[in-house]
């Protein structure tokens, strides 16, 4: 439920609020010149896709890591609420050992997860860093020392590439957080409801329900 009520929430208070920013931030560029609202739109295509190549990696492997460290913590729930047949049984090393590998399972999926984070801030950050804002600002004083765009559509390119900084890295944040708020309602679902389809079995129970009330006799009052 809490996994739920937070994912709804950064829907509505985080996501949203960048779907609005986004059309006023690539109209304002196309106001500076053309050259740079095409080279902004690029730009945010280009780290869309490789974006989505790395957090889709980073995505699997959060998954591995939480199914894995949700079968830890079941597992140990499990030998504390029976410890009184561990202890008849003598199997208190036994079980030990057991729960000592499997936290070096959740250590290897943990690395692992975190590589792939890793991966994605990294080539998110090379592209931003080393080629978009090299690239605007190059073009645009270009521009500038040949006259071609005026000093208020330089200061204007200057408010909105900082403007647009804090914007992209906002955005890879919370796609990063949305991946791993995702993957952990995911592993939430399951350990509620398995494979089981609770929309459609709910929809499926409501027409079972209106069709028995249909098919009751009517009583008149005498």
């Amino acid at each position: 439920g809490s996994e739920y009520k937070g994912f709804v929430e950064n829907i509505f208070y985080n996501y949203s609020d960048y779907l609005v920013k986004f059309p006023i931030l690539v109209i304002t560029m196309f106001t500076v010149n053309v050259y740079t609202g095409i080279m902004f739109v690029a730009s945010l295509v280009l780290l869309f896709m490789v974006g989505r190549i790395t957090v889709r990696k980073s995505l699997e492997a959060e998954k591995i890591s939480a199914d894995i460290n949700s079968n830890m913590n079941g597992y140990v729930i499990d030998v504390i609420s029976n410890f009184v047949s561990v202890k008849a049984f003598r199997k208190e090393l036994t079980e030990q050992q057991q729960i000592e590998r499997k936290r070096i399972e959740v250590i290897k999926a943990s690395n692992n997860s975190y590589f792939w984070s890793m991966v994605f801030w990294g080539s998110c950050g090379i592209l931003v860093r080393s080629f978009i804002w090299p690239a605007s600002i190059i073009v645009n004083t270009v521009l500038f020392l040949n006259g071609q765009i005026s000093v208020a559509q330089m200061t204007t390119f200057i408010s909105a590439i900082l403007v647009f900084s804090d914007y992209i890295w906002m955005t890879i944040w919370n796609v990063s957080q949305f991946s791993l708020k995702l993957a952990r309602m995911e592993e939430a679902y399951r350990y509620l409801f398995g494979k089981r389809d609770v929309v459609k079995s709910d929809v499926a129970l409501r027409g079972t329900i209106a069709s028995d009330r249909s098919r009751k006799p009517l009583v008149f009052n005498k």
